[in-house]
């Protein structure tokens, strides 16, 4: 008699403690996309982005707000394109248009979309960042900043997948410039 009640009282303790751990399992979190933006100068230091805007804008579709911004961009460069071809200069000024182009269109595109229609952070002083609640689908992530002396602009696609999060190293932009601090 007194082993059928020890036995039930264990079945007791075991059944609660296999129902509070069920109990206490948690939702998967939604993927994340983070990463570091940083510069290799040409006397090859690593300098942080800090401080830099970056955004992350759904691609995958030709009317998506990643190929919106794009096409924006495309337009704009091919114009600044052909007029220095008619001017037939080149110089690092060149570099530096490309870079206030890129951010232009990207806050021109920024502005024509829903706030629902992409994500925006700055980078801290190291450089990193993190979207949080990603949806599994195809991205485009833009980020302007100065890292050093250096304005810059970084452009990476990616794409997250259910469960899995993105990490990104991002150590040399699309465009920089040397700005002079005089």
């Amino acid at each position: 008699m007194r082993s059928n009640r020890i036995r039930i009282l264990v079945l007791l303790v075991w059944g609660s403690a296999i129902a509070g751990r069920a109990q206490t399992r948690t939702e998967p979190q939604p993927p994340s996309v983070s990463g570091k933006l940083s510069l290799i100068t040409k006397s090859g230091d690593l300098k942080p982005a800090r401080l830099a805007e970056v955004f992350l804008l759904p691609g995958g579709s030709k009317d998506s707000p990643a190929a919106q911004y794009l096409e924006a961009l495309k337009k704009k460069a091919d114009a600044y394109s052909k007029e220095i071809a008619n001017r037939g200069e080149y110089s690092d000024v060149i570099d530096c248009q490309a870079v206030i182009i890129a951010k232009d269109t990207a806050h021109e595109t920024m502005a024509s979309l829903k706030e629902s229609q992409f994500q925006g952070v700055r980078a801290d002083e190291e450089g990193l960042f993190r979207f949080s609640a990603v949806e599994p689908k195809a991205y485009l992530l833009i980020a302007f900043g100065r890292a050093g002396l250096n304005e810059a602009y970084w452009q990476e696609t990616t794409v997250v997948k259910s469960g899995e999060n993105v990490a990104l190293k991002l150590p040399s932009p699309l465009a920089s410039c040397f700005m002079n601090p005089e």
